[in-house]
């Protein structure tokens, strides 16, 4: 029973895991308007972020192409963690930070003085490491393909 509990859970981390396969990117800044039911960003243009000091979380590779949008961008600042760049940004240390629309929308919807910035940065694709050999691979395949194939995937993305 416990190995089966086991397999439950990572079947349940890779139907999420396979949700993020393709991660529209995009940046969050504060919220101007709080009397608006929908968020208002402070930014809304990517020539908004001129000068500006923007924040990603250690690692990310977004850098290269928010400088390819906005030649004019000011400092970039690394932080280890989502919250870390949310704590930056409520502090002012940031005017805006970039992440994942998953956890961003995340974070939007937990913080009412978040938006999110209107356009998208780009879309990025991740992937999932096995162990060389691993009999995993084959299943997580199946189960990643099932799920594209009968739409599942499709309706857990929409929640």
């Amino acid at each position: 029973m416990r190995r089966h509990r086991y397999l439950t859970l990572v079947v349940l981390l890779v139907a999420v895991s396979l949700l993020a396969t393709l991660i529209p990117t995009r940046a969050y800044a504060r919220d101007t308007d709080s009397n608006s039911d929908l968020p208002t960003p402070e930014y809304s243009t990517w020539n908004d972020l001129s000068g500006k000091t923007v924040g990603m979380v250690t690692g990310a590779t977004f850098e290269t192409v928010l400088r390819e949008k906005c030649p004019s961008l000011g400092e970039v600042v690394y932080y280890s963690s989502t919250s870390d760049l949310i704590a930056a940004l409520q502090a002012n240390k940031i005017d805006a930070f970039v992440n994942s629309t998953a956890v961003g929308t995340l974070a939007v919807n937990r913080y009412s003085d978040l938006a999110l910035f209107p356009e998208i940065l780009g879309a990025y694709d991740i992937g999932i490491a096995f162990g060389k050999g691993s009999d995993l691979t084959s299943k997580f395949s199946k189960i990643a393909d099932r799920l594209c194939e009968d739409g599942t995937a499709d309706k857990l993305w929409d929640k």
